[in-house]
């Protein structure tokens, strides 16, 4: 599988730590605006199969045009980005995962994309943050 990452902050360093120690994944993309930094967690990292890449995620050609090249993108951007990494998940027919934000509601704009999501045959998985998320996820294990 192909996963990209979008932000290099304390979030996406972490998920792609996790990414480059998880089996069967063959590519990792690690976009910021600030291709220093992405270039550096690559070499902190140091996996062969990991790349770095400058996408200002406010330039939607910019943001297509690295989305389109996996399988999945984790969006560790801030929340006001999930929205529109969404919309170009679909229009790029690349499946989304975000990282939360459930102020203004963004959650729920995301929430409402999912029968254009699935025309796109592309699965948006929003607010796998911490908490909610990741707490529901291994709560719902506990219980079975």
């Amino acid at each position: 599988m192909k996963i990209g990452v979008l932000g290099t902050g304390l979030m996406g360093k972490e998920v792609a730590r996790d990414l480059v120690n998880s089996e069967g994944i063959q590519e990792i993309g690690l976009a910021d605006i600030d291709l220093q930094r992405a270039q550096n967690i690559c070499y902190q990292l140091q996996s062969p199969i990991m790349t770095a890449y400058q996408v200002n995620a406010k330039n939607e050609d910019e943001l297509a045009n690295f989305m389109c090249r996996f399988d999945v993108v984790v969006n560790a951007l801030f929340y006001t980005f999930n929205e529109q990494v969404a919309k170009t998940g679909m229009k790029v027919g690349t499946s989304v995962v975000d990282l939360g934000g459930h102020i203004d509601h963004i959650t729920d704009k995301v929430m409402k994309l999912d029968g254009e999501a699935r025309a796109a045959n592309v699965t948006i998985i929003p607010d796998l943050g911490v908490a909610p998320g990741m707490i529901n996820i291994l709560s719902g294990l506990w219980c079975q």
